[in-house]
């Protein structure tokens, strides 16, 4: 996979206008390690003898939605085909609100609601990758089994999976909990990874209460996090436990919604909304590497810019996965924040196999 990725980057810098000088390598320290925590998360996730519980099987409609006029999809989409897109409802109270995205090893959209939710989204086999008329939906549980309520404790943002164990990072209370969903499945318990503070270090400042911790990657062993919180050098990025002492850029006034990583590849979403004018969304793609254990980012590139002209809201949450062709597929989903203005959109995009 990570030769594909290379492969694929390098295609597409050739067909491109010649690239400004090379960035400077942005550092990430490294500090927590998946590989010398796994089995303890797990323990402490899913008690012996717990019974996995499945949650409620919710419907769920599936309209379609186009992007766009051609000519404005053509304008927006560098690197990117849009595959297909869809506008999700269901008549759960629940439904609603999500932020983070992540793809199961079963094939499965994995969402978190910013109500301290999951929602496992499946979707048809083949070309016809349309979202299954029913989903599963499960309140988060708290270190004691109880279910996580309120705003202050609940506002699940950013989500990194791996090997079953759901990684969530939440604002407001900024912090970072992993729950062992492969195991105990909607009877898993929050296990604090980190605790993220109001002023992390390489900040220099506090978070404001909703521009917290947003976007959640795994890195091989390392786990990024990204924040919503701007500084004039871009969003801070950094390992789990380590300084945020990497910034990406935030073209005009867009903030950092979303990661996700394939290979040596990061992928980060990107949102800015304006009065009057709407949602402009980004998303690039940034060339990571390990260096001495240590995660850096060499080299980003935009894929591309969703405007006005097209049908975009809030997109938060961005997942990517490998295609049987050698493709590489995106989707994102946007936070209706649960008004009836906005809607929960799902969209799919592929980055076309190197020729």
């Amino acid at each position: 996979m990570m030769r594909w990725t290379l492969i694929t980057l390098t295609a597409l810098a050739a067909c491109a206008a010649p690239e400004p000088p090379a960035e400077k390598p942005q550092i990430i320290a490294a500090s927590w390690s998946f590989a010398e925590t796994e089995s303890e998360l797990r323990a402490a996730s899913c008690l012996a003898g717990e019974r996995p519980t499945q949650g409620e099987t919710i419907e769920i409609s599936a309209e379609p939605v186009s992007l766009g006029e051609t000519d404005a999809v053509d304008d927006a989409l560098s690197d990117l085909v849009f595959v297909g897109g869809w506008a999700l409802e269901s008549e759960h109270a629940g439904f609603g609100g999500l932020s983070g995205l992540a793809i199961t090893d079963s094939g499965a959209l994995l969402a978190v609601s910013d109500e301290a939710a999951f929602v496992w989204l499946s979707l048809q086999p083949g070309e016809d990758f349309t979202p299954e008329p029913t989903a599963r939906f499960a309140y988060m549980r708290d270190a004691n089994g109880n279910y996580l309520r309120g705003k202050t404790k609940g506002d699940a943002e950013g989500l990194a999976l791996r090997d079953g164990l759901a990684f969530v990072s939440f604002e407001r209370d900024h912090r970072v909990d992993v729950f062992d969903l492969g195991t105990c499945a909607a009877a898993a318990r929050a296990v604090p990874v980190q605790t993220i503070g109001d002023a992390p270090l390489g900040l220099n400042k506090e978070i404001e209460s909703n521009k917290g911790p947003e976007a959640l990657a795994m890195a091989g062993d390392h786990l990024i996090i990204g924040l919503e919180e701007p500084t004039p050098d871009g969003a801070p990025v950094g390992q789990l436990g380590g300084p945020l002492a990497a910034r990406i850029a935030q073209d005009g006034g867009q903030l950092l919604t979303g990661f996700d990583q394939v290979g040596d590849t990061l992928f980060s979403l990107h949102r800015a909304y304006f009065p009057g004018i709407g949602n402009t969304i980004s998303v690039k793609a940034h060339q990571t590497s390990i260096v001495d254990g240590v995660p850096r980012l060499e080299r980003s590139r935009t894929l591309a810019t969703l405007g006005p002209r097209l049908s975009v809201d809030n997109f938060e949450g961005i997942a990517a996965q490998e295609q049987p062709d050698g493709a590489l597929r995106l989707f994102l989903i946007s936070d209706d924040n649960f008004s009836a203005r906005q809607r929960t959109l799902l969209y799919a995009f592929d980055i076309p196999p190197a020729e």
